[in-house]
Formats: C-alpha cells, structure tokens, sequence
C-alpha cells in the first residue's frame, strides 16, 4: 500500500514537468510567432525575444542610444551570434560618438554574420570615405548577390565609388563581368548619377573585352547618354564597334533600310518604341523585309518608330516603298526627316498616308545645312495638329527604304 501515494507522487510531479514543458514550449512559440508581426506582445511573453527586442530596440535607437545598446548586449549575452545584435550595437556605439570602435564592431559582425546585410551596408559607407575600393567593392557584391532588388537603390552610392578612380573602375567592371542578375538594373540607375558619360564608357569598353559583353539594353544606355550629352561621333563609333562583319555591309546611309535584319532597337538602328493603341514590328528577310504598323482604333500620338541619322552636310534623297490597309485617319502617316540637337530643324516629310493603298513607291529631297545638324533623326509620325485627329485605325507598310547623298 505505501507504493501506491509514491507512484502517485511520481505521476504528479511528471505532469506538472510535462505542463510546464508545454508552457514553456507555448510561450517561446508564441514569442517566435508574434516576433516580426507584434514585438511588443512577443517581449510580454520573452522577454529577450531576439527578433522582437531588435526591433524594438531599433525603434528606440534615434532617441535612446544608450538602451538600444543595453538590449544589444544583453542578447548578445544570451548568444553570441545572435543575428543583427553586434551591429545594433555598433549603430549605437557610433550614434555615441564612438566611431572607430563602432567600425571595428562591424567589421566583426560582418566576418563572423556573412546574412548580417546592415553590417555589410555599413561597412560599404566606412569603405567610401576611406577611398578603399577594394572594400567597397567587396561589400557591394555581398550585399547585391544577397539582395539583388537593392540594386535600382545604389545608383548614386556606386557613382561614388567610381569616382575613386581607375582601380574602382577595374574592379567593378571585372564585377560586373560575372554577368550578376542586377547588372543591367545598376547600369541604367548608375548613368543617372554620374557626372559626365566617360566612366559609363570605360565600363561599356572593359566589358566588351570582357567573357560578358554588353547587352543590347546595356549598350542602348550607354548610346542614348553619349547622345544625350552631345557625344554623337563617340555614340556613333561605339554602335559600330558592337557590329559584326557581317551586319557592318548593311551600313550605307540609312542601316537596315531593307529590313534584312531584325531591329536592335538601339539609336543607328530602327528603335520601336511600345505605345498603347499601336504596334510596330519588323518582318525581316535575307532579300528585304517589311516594317509593318497596326492601329487599333484608338487616340494614338504616334511618333514610335525612330532611326538617327550622321549625314554629313550635303544634298540628299530619302525613298522607299510605302501602302495601306484600311488606314483610317483624319491626317495621315508620314516619314519625318530633322537635325537632332543644334537647331533641331525639319529638313524634310513625306506624303501622308492613308486609305487603302497598293504598294507605292516614294521619294523626297533634303539638304543637311553645314552647321547646327551634325545628326539627324528620321521619324514615323501621325502629325496631328488637334486631338481628334489623333484617332486611327487600320495598318501600315514600308520597305525597301533607302537615302542616297546626290551629286558630289
């Protein structure tokens, strides 16, 4: 009889260490669960959460340093490697007044925590005021390979590290020669924030030389910033220098004016630019092609398929092929010929097009004058004067276009 209370005794105190295992397993649950969404309920349950008390404790940072830096440590009593706690505290430790300890707390965070991405971006902006390239450069692919959306984010970050000079800008190209997935996003956000066009060129040129050679949309950005800067024989020379020998015997005045070869979209090339109510394509042919437009009854400003030109001074005929199906507008389609930059004049248009017309050939005279029209651009256009009239609908075809410079 006197085994049976000590068995029962054992049974009890089994029990209420089995709840007090599941207690506790509901409360570090709970704590987990409520971390990101609800801190503060999340700390009522533990107190030293490690998500949730970072969180808080980062709330707190502007206005109270010093118990930011308390939560800090104190998580970092409870694990040394606790996720983001070494960097709060060196945020802490800097917002202080101590800087130089502060960096050596990141750079700490940063060699032991390689997911700790604040200790990287943090070691990234010690990296630029200290001229150290190789750092930076560092520091950014660990931070873009982790989290490649930030890359539309460090347009102006990287134009700083550029500046650093040659050896940056060896450094990020041979970066950039991996071919990482946020090349092409950083180039475009780059050229927003550099000075003047010639470092975008030197990396275009590293590439080229390069396993991973500019892309086409790489290329175009660089194209269309040379143009924009007035860089139009440096725009011109890079274009030539990304063809092939093949593609260089399609030259002439007016490139691809047969439709050969499918657009590139890139300025020296036919560009076609997307527009709602509209749709412009290429059916290319080794023997000569067609350049199709298609409306669909709508309001369109359309002025969406571009060419530029570098014509030099002299007299000229631009000709081709042009008809259309059902082609419904108050105006018309027209070819538009004018200087780009300098004095932006028109030089020359074409009949407008309209109705339904059999294939029909076209010619017209121009004079590229000597001075202010070093390039030119020819333009697809609806040259509507009021609203109404940009309504059209109905499809359009042009091939076999040419220019030809006449007499000496």
């Amino acid at each position: 009889m006197r085994r049976a209370p000590r068995r029962l005794a054992r049974l009890a105190a089994a029990l209420m260490a089995a709840f007090a295992l599941a207690f506790e397993i509901f409360r570090l649950g709970a704590a987990d669960a409520l971390a990101t969404s609800e801190p503060e309920t999340a700390i009522a349950f533990d107190g030293l959460q490690p998500v949730a008390a970072l969180r808080l404790a980062e709330r707190r940072m502007a206005e109270e340093p010093a118990a930011a830096a308390a939560v800090a440590a104190a998580l970092l009593a409870r694990d040394p490697l606790a996720p983001g706690a070494l960097t709060l505290l060196a945020t802490a430790t800097a917002r202080g007044g101590d800087a130089a300890r502060a960096a050596r707390m990141f750079h700490v965070a940063g060699a032991h925590l390689p997911i700790d991405l604040a200790a990287h971006a943090a070691l990234f902006d010690l990296a630029l005021p200290a001229r150290d390239a190789a750092s930076a450069l560092a520091e950014l692919d660990i931070l873009l390979r982790a989290r490649p959306f930030l890359a539309p984010r460090m347009g102006a970050p990287v134009a700083a590290l550029l500046a650093l000079g040659p050896q940056a800008e060896q450094g990020f190209a041979e970066l950039l020669a991996r071919a990482p997935p946020w090349r092409g996003a950083l180039l475009v956000e780059i050229n927003g924030h550099l000075a003047d066009s010639d470092a975008l060129a030197r990396l275009h040129d590293r590439l080229r030389a390069s396993p991973a050679p500019p892309t086409l949309e790489e290329t175009r950005v660089l194209l269309l910033r040379l143009l924009s800067d007035g860089a139009i024989d440096q725009a011109y020379l890079a274009w030539l220098n990304m063809l092939t020998p093949e593609t260089l015997a399609d030259l002439g005045l007016l490139y691809n004016g047969r439709f050969r070869r499918p657009p590139t979209n890139l300025p020296f090339d036919w560009e076609l630019m997307p527009v709602r109510g509209a749709e412009a394509r290429v059916t290319s042919a080794e023997g000569g092609g067609t350049l199709d437009v298609e409306f669909y009854d709508t309001r369109v400003s359309f002025a969406h398929v571009r060419h530029f030109l570098t014509l030099p001074a002299g007299d000229y005929a631009f000709s081709g092929v042009a008809s259309a199906e059902d082609l419904r507008t108050e105006r018309g389609l027209r070819w538009r010929l004018a200087c780009f930059r300098g004095s932006w004049a028109e030089l020359a248009t074409t009949f407008l097009l309209a109705g339904a017309q059999p294939p029909r050939p076209f010619a017209t005279r121009f004079v590229v004058p000597a001075e202010g029209c070093g390039a030119q651009t020819l333009v697809l256009e609806l040259p509507a004067r009021v609203a109404t009239e940009l309504q059209i609908s109905g499809a359009a075809h042009y091939s076999r276009l040419a220019i030809e410079r006449l007499g000496p």
